[in-house]
């Protein structure tokens, strides 16, 4: 199986730079990227496809995609997700363009899905911020609506509670099954996500990852966290005036409150579309039997 890397920018200033230098310094010259260029000023891809010529873009191997319209965060790596097919790539390792790669990651994460047919998503050990951890779960609604309604913390604290693993820490040094990766770096396989119709392209953003996690799980296929790889993610950097995927109205950069009602259609698109509550409903009410009992 043939892997590559799609990344995906807008606006993004120095941050697709330094994050393809990493890649080619630390997986080599010859790793396969594909840039996209999510509908960018005109001025800023310009200067892009100027720095990007020096680093071997233009030749076999090296795609800058322009888009003409920001097609929003999940439109984005669609487009990037079929260009790769196009290219005849079996794996497409989808990153924001505020990472840095610190281990080899992508022939890792090539060799594990090529040895899984029945993985469909993978997630490396990301560092995010300033946690060196990477977050995961179960895709469990519960978990969901304690993220929307209490808040991180109080979310983590009640899952701990639960007996609910949230943390993967450099311990787990081999791959376990999970619910989702985070989609600042997450691997899909290409012909699968053809089968899903890729991600639902919507306006809101928070929960596109989850949502294909769901839909490939749906068709039989899994989610795995494979700790080979080490990516460093600097966070909320795409979400910026600067390097944000989707356009926002300006009174969402008075504060993180105006995103809320974001995440709230988010998670009713999500319950919508995967008859959320369907899933839910008996699940329990096999909990409830197992506490009478």
């Amino acid at each position: 199986m043939k892997a590559v890397y799609i990344m995906l920018t807008y606006n993004g200033g120095n941050m697709p730079i330094d994050a393809i230098k990493s890649i080619l310094e630390v997986e080599g010259e010859n790793t396969p990227i594909i840039l996209v260029d999510n509908g960018s000023p005109r001025g800023y891809t310009k200067w892009l496809t100027n720095k990007l010529k020096n680093m071997g873009f233009g030749k076999e191997g090296k795609w800058l995609l322009s888009l003409k319209e920001n097609k929003k965060w999940a439109g984005g790596n669609n487009e990037g997700m079929k260009f790769a097919l196009s290219k005849g790539f079996d794996i497409g390792f989808l990153v924001n363009d505020d990472i840095i790669v610190k281990s080899p990651t992508l022939r890792f994460i090539e060799r594990f899905m090529e040895e899984n047919k029945d993985v469909g998503i993978v997630g490396p050990f990301v560092e995010h911020g300033d946690k060196p951890y990477m977050e995961y779960s179960e895709q469990d609604w519960l978990y969901i609506f304690l993220q929307i309604l209490l808040g991180t913390k109080i979310r983590n604290i009640i899952w701990s509670l639960l007996g609910r693993e949230l943390l993967i820490d450099r311990k787990i040094r081999h791959p376990i099954p999970v619910g989702w990766v985070l989609g600042a770096a997450m691997a899909v396989k290409l012909d699968v996500a053809k089968r899903v119709g890729f991600f639902p392209n919507t306006r809101w953003v928070g929960y596109e990852e989850h949502l294909l996690s769901c839909m490939f799980r749906n068709i039989g296929y899994k989610t795995y966290y494979v700790p080979q790889g080490h990516i460093y993610h600097i966070g909320d950097k795409t979400l910026s005036r600067r390097g944000r995927q989707d356009p926002r109205p300006v009174m969402f950069y008075l504060g993180k409150c105006f995103h809320y009602p974001s995440y709230i259609m988010g998670l009713v698109y999500m319950a919508y579309k995967l008859d959320a509550w369907g899933m839910t409903l008996p699940r329990l009410k096999s909990i409830c039997r197992r506490v009478t009992l």
